[in-house]
């Protein structure tokens, strides 16, 4: 019975230490910069005509018609994603990268900075496939797009995100729903 007893109380002492291990790891996208989005710019935003939706899906079958797409999903409590998909005809070359991470916004400035903490990437090039996880050199610190002067515009009924990169170019982000 004493036997019993140790075991029984050796289990329990490891789960309890297991579980209370796991409380104590933070989720990586928890430590990145992050502010809460106003609400004009919430929402699904995209330059370009891949669809973000099929990330997971997509089997290198290229339409004639594909650009270089960049896109970002930003949420009202600062998470984010983001979206690219770059063609290089010279090589035959398709690659797609997804990443997660958080927004913040800095009022005084009108910036809004992306800060990915994970993310995947799948390259087709010559018919052949490879994927695997993004190195920390595409994860923020070192990777964090930036847009400064944001504002939000409306033409011929569709509405667009402006901001101005870290190359001083201005980029505007059609909003869409995928």
């Amino acid at each position: 019975m004493r036997k019993v007893s140790i075991c029984l109380f050796a289990l329990i002492a490891l789960l309890t230490v297991a579980t209370s291990c796991k409380k104590n790891r933070p989720d990586p996208i928890d430590d990145t910069p992050k502010t809460e989005v106003p609400d004009q710019f919430v929402g699904k935003w995209l330059i370009g005509n891949v669809n973000p939706a099929h990330f997971s899906d997509y089997n290198g079958s290229r339409e004639d018609d594909m650009v270089n797409t960049i896109a970002y999903e930003f949420k009202k409590d600062g998470t984010a994603e983001q979206f690219i998909y770059i063609y290089e005809e010279d090589e035959a070359k398709q690659t797609l990268t997804l990443r997660k991470g958080t927004v913040s916004y800095d009022e005084a400035t009108t910036t809004l900075k992306f800060s990915p903490k994970q993310g995947q990437y799948r390259i087709f090039e010559n018919g052949e496939k490879s994927e695997g996880n993004i190195s920390s050199s595409g994860l923020a610190p070192a990777y964090a797009p930036t847009y400064r002067n944001c504002s939000t515009q409306e033409q011929e009924g569709v509405k667009y995100l402006l901001g101005i990169n870290q190359y001083d170019e201005t980029q505007a982000f059609a909003k869409v729903n995928w």
